[in-house]
């Protein structure tokens, strides 16, 4: 799989032109390279985003292959060595690199948006890393992803605006899972 000219197209056309030359102007750091580290990074760098750097020292284990399709056995390096030419292979046009020093805010200058998808770095530097964001006018996203629950936190700063559709949210949870063909999910 490889960026082509016709996704280029698709994506000016979903997106508009305007929105695609912002796009690819988007200097991104990733946290944590896991399944969904890795996935949000394959979607950004097939999105064309202008760089995509990416922090995660550990060391690759059998439970990162369940979650990492880009990882083997045969990865004996951290997360981020083990997937970081693969993303390159992707899209030649986005510069994809490692970051190997401890994520601060002094290397949040390089970047437009910070999205943090584990917790490999202390809470408390992940605070100041969303305050050091909203000071200086940097998207800041943290996602968790938990077996089958998961949290998000977006932070754009006081002049994002959600446009809401108005719809009330329903909450709603998994009362049982039937192991059937086809598979029966109940919610309650």
């Amino acid at each position: 799989m490889q960026a082509t000219k016709r996704d280029d197209l698709f994506l000016t056309y979903t997106y508009g032109a305007d929105m695609m030359a912002r796009i690819r102007k988007l200097k991104v750091l990733i946290v944590g390279m896991r399944g969904l580290g890795f996935e949000v990074a394959k979607n950004l760098v097939l999105t064309g985003v202008k760089q995509v750097s990416v922090y995660d020292p550990t060391p690759v284990n059998v439970n990162d292959m369940g979650a990492n399709f880009y990882l083997t056995a045969a990865d004996t390096l951290s997360r981020t060595e083990a997937t970081v030419s693969k993303l390159q292979d992707l899209n030649p046009d986005t510069k994809v690199n490692i970051i190997n020093v401890p994520v601060t805010a002094e290397i949040m200058n390089n970047y437009d948006l910070v999205y943090i998808t584990e917790l490999i770095i202390p809470w408390k530097d992940i605070i100041l890393l969303n305050k050091y964001c909203r000071q200086y006018l940097k998207g800041f996203i943290l996602t968790l992803a938990l077996g089958l629950y998961g949290c998000v936190f977006v932070d754009f700063g006081d002049k994002f605006l959600v446009r809401d559709t108005g719809k009330e949210i329903t909450p709603c949870y998994i009362k049982s899972i039937a192991n059937r063909n086809p598979g029966v999910v109940e919610l309650h």
